[in-house]
């Protein structure tokens, strides 16, 4: 950065730009160290999702618009050869029946696994568990919003080197 910006822009600079050459990603993480952000963050015991993994409505085909959210999800993956197994983990709104909804989130965790490994992931890292509407962040369901929090994809961290 050239002398004197700093001061010049420090209403708009909160911090030292630690990635000068590309621009940040607002989306409120980690948003003043100058650096795009991962819509996926790896913790000690899950690859946490910032953003919703949609499928079309009652099916296990995942929407396009998911694609780069699930591509970033292989790119960690990559980063992180020591994480040696991961389960897609998928969950229902509490609507319908418990069978098909047991059926659905099997088939959707099945469509992340299979699009994950055609990204190159081994399959050997990846398990799936389907909890269709056994465990619901939000009960009673009151809004769409409620529901569709409900309807989530997570991702657990199973085994893994030490740091």
């Amino acid at each position: 950065a050239a002398e004197g910006l700093q001061d010049k822009y420090k209403s708009k600079c909160k911090g030292v730009d630690k990635c000068p050459t590309v621009p940040e990603t607002v989306n409120s993480y980690q948003d003043d160290d100058g650096c795009p952000d991962s819509a996926v963050q790896v913790t000690d015991d899950a690859l946490v999702i910032l953003q919703q993994v949609n499928f079309v409505f009652n099916k296990s085909v995942i929407v396009k618009d998911s694609f780069p959210l699930l591509s970033e999800v292989a790119k960690v993956l990559k980063e992180y050869p020591r994480i040696k197994l991961v389960s897609v983990e998928g969950h229902t709104d509490l609507h319908g029946k418990p069978g098909p909804n047991m059926k659905l989130s099997q088939g959707r965790v099945t469509a992340v696994m299979k699009f994950l490994i055609k990204a190159g992931i081994d399959k050997k890292r990846l398990t799936t568990k389907a909890w269709g509407m056994t465990k619901p962040l939000i009960t009673p369901e009151k809004t769409p919003d409620d529901a569709a929090k409900n309807r989530r994809v997570e991702l657990k961290i199973l085994q893994q080197d030490p740091k």
